[in-house]
């Protein structure tokens, strides 16, 4: 243990030291809610993720006929008349239901992940904060004088912060 008499500074100090140390964290967590408040970065992110879903949101297909006779009878007349004489069946039916039931599960993981689009902006934010913790206890603690870079380098902390672990659930991972 240690022995606070035998140090070379009074206890005091070390107290006043540890809470003005607490204070500068606390203050350091206030500051960075605040400026990533103040930089507008919740909207903008909100509305690039959007754009993003809007961008990736794959066109509605047109409708192929998938029957025998439009997919052989344009060879001779004969095979058209073998297809409609076995009821001209679907050749493709199972894989164009596979095919539409991918693009439904698609079209809701990009609906999900619009959705979810605020809430992984402010996970985004509540990362940033917590990872950049000491730096922006120092800018506090200064009363702003000493600015590290990864407080002037906000903006990309924050787009670091987007794609983090704790940020991916609100991305449509693993979600249908």
């Amino acid at each position: 243990m240690i022995d606070l008499g035998r140090l070379p500074v009074d206890g005091g100090f070390l107290l006043g030291v540890a809470l003005y140390a607490g204070a500068s964290l606390l203050g350091g967590q206030l500051v960075a809610g605040r400026m990533v408040e103040q930089a507008g970065w919740r909207p903008a992110c909100e509305a690039r993720i959007k754009a993003s879903v809007v961008a990736r949101t794959p066109a509605a297909e047109r409708p192929r006929p998938t029957d025998c006779a439009a997919k052989l009878g344009w060879l001779h007349p004969d095979i058209a008349r073998l297809c409609h004489q076995f009821g001209n069946p679907d050749l493709e039916g199972p894989a164009e239901q596979a095919r539409k039931l991918r693009r439904a599960a698609e079209a809701r993981r990009l609906e999900w992940e619009a959705a979810g689009a605020g809430s992984r902006c402010e996970c985004a934010g509540l990362v940033y904060a917590r990872e950049a913790m000491i730096p922006f206890a120092v800018y506090a603690g200064s009363a702003r004088l000493i600015s590290l870079p990864e407080v002037e380098a906000m903006e990309g902390g924050l787009r670091a912060a987007l794609d983090a672990p704790a940020c991916l659930p609100f991305a449509g991972e693993g979600r249908p």
